[in-house]
């Protein structure tokens, strides 16, 4: 758990869920089975915690969502997120 005092993640909660988180190299990682219909939000999510940790840390992490698949109706978008975002995308099974 990360703590958010100003809750810039999620609005409802002090603290934020991160499933890897290496110092040096700072290094923040997203683990999920798969991306479903809904998995930008995900995206946007841990894209907003990364900006949280580079504020804090003063430098800007590598992030890397890991995931067996993407929901095919959402792969240009999450790909495009990750690429705005500076995230890597690690995947079995993207499908476009």
């Amino acid at each position: 758990m990360v703590p958010d005092s100003e809750r810039t993640v999620h609005s409802n909660t002090y603290t934020v869920e991160l499933d890897q988180f290496c110092n040096d190299p700072l290094v923040l990682v997203e683990a999920t089975t798969l991306l479903g219909k809904k998995g930008f939000d995900k995206i946007e999510t841990f894209a907003s915690l990364g900006a949280l940790i580079a504020k804090r840390e003063y430098k800007t992490p590598q992030m890397l969502v890991c995931t067996f698949g993407v929901h095919p109706c959402i792969v240009n978008k999450v790909v495009m997120l990750c690429s705005k975002n500076n995230i890597d995308l690690l995947t079995d099974n993207v499908e476009r």
